[in-house]
């Protein structure tokens, strides 16, 4: 098997510091004009982050927001929104209502949830998101480094607002000092496990992109459990 750093200096060989937009921009939506429901204060600090599930007309965003500036604490709210407003543009001028819906209730996120992701799964539909632990601000050194960032998934019984902890996925007990952290993740949906794309932190610095599996058991647990993520291989 190829060391990590001779898989690195490969890809650095071929990469191109260039992109092509493969998108065209149609508006933006900023934090003023999501309006909470369900928290005092009526707009977030900051809202970004995002993904979309779409049904039908309907667009619901689902975003990464900043209520205060306290420890830079995320949680993740839905925004109900419609595709009309995007082709027209007034998604840049409309206000819109944001329900929060994951918090910081566990102790694997803690002091934030972060960056959803949320994709159909068969008839499962899904969030992956980031989670700072209760560990996230230790400094002792005794602690394993994988620890103080989670990836977390959470499941909707009704496909769009009400929303479950499910699962936590980690790694085997053998590579969780051998990086910093571990987040961004989302699935593929494989025959017999999910593959599963996140992007580790190295101590060397390196951010690459690893497909490891977990076990589809992960569809059907109703309540938060440890799933141990397998087979992990630099992208």
């Amino acid at each position: 098997m190829e060391k990590l750093t001779d898989v690195i200096e490969k890809i650095n060989e071929i990469r191109e510091f260039k992109t092509i937009d493969i998108v065209k921009r149609l508006g933006v939506l900023s934090a003023d004009r999501i309006s909470l429901e369900n928290y005092p204060e009526k707009n977030p600090v900051k809202a970004f982050n995002a993904s979309i599930l779409v049904k039908k007309d309907n667009l619901y965003i689902y975003a990464r927001l900043i209520l205060g500036y306290y420890r830079y604490i995320s949680v993740i709210a839905r925004i109900d929104a419609n595709i009309a407003d995007i082709i027209s543009g007034n998604i840049s001028a409309r206000t819109y209502p944001g329900e929060i819906i994951v918090g910081t209730d566990t102790e694997y996120d803690f002091w934030g949830s972060e960056d959803p992701r949320v994709q159909i799964i068969g008839d499962k539909v899904l969030m992956t998101y980031t989670g700072r632990t209760k560990w996230y601000f230790e400094k002792s050194k005794s602690l394993e480094k994988s620890k103080r960032i989670s990836s977390l998934v959470a499941k909707s019984d009704d496909g769009v607002k009400n929303w479950r902890k499910i699962a936590v996925l980690i790694f085997p007990e053998e590579h969780r000092n051998g990086f910093e952290m571990s987040k961004n993740v989302t699935f593929l949906n494989g025959k017999n496990n999910l593959h599963v794309l996140h992007r580790p932190q190295f101590y060397s610095k390196y951010f690459p992109l690893v497909i490891g599996a977990v076990s589809k058991d992960v569809l059907q647990s109703e309540k938060l459990k440890e799933f141990k993520l397998k087979e992990n291989t630099v992208v």
